[in-house]
């Protein structure tokens, strides 16, 4: 199990990526989860680009044993 500072996953996306003001959809991967396992979203330091980051949902979808 890992411990409290183990990334279990992460993506990033720069601001010429996201070029409009639409919600997008970013995978993160397919992970074990476990009772001390929380989601967080935040801006990489890059204040002159970014100046909030607002998450709607995280969406948690249960795969096939072994998966």
């Amino acid at each position: 199990m890992p411990d409290g500072d183990t990334g279990l996953g992460q993506v990033g996306s720069t601001c010429a990526e996201i070029v409009d003001d639409q919600y997008h959809v970013c995978q993160l991967g397919t992970t074990a989860l476990h009772g001390e396992v929380y989601l967080w979203a935040a801006p990489a330091k890059n204040p002159d680009n970014v100046k909030h980051v607002w998450v709607d949902r995280f969406w948690l979808v249960k795969g096939a044993p072994g998966r």
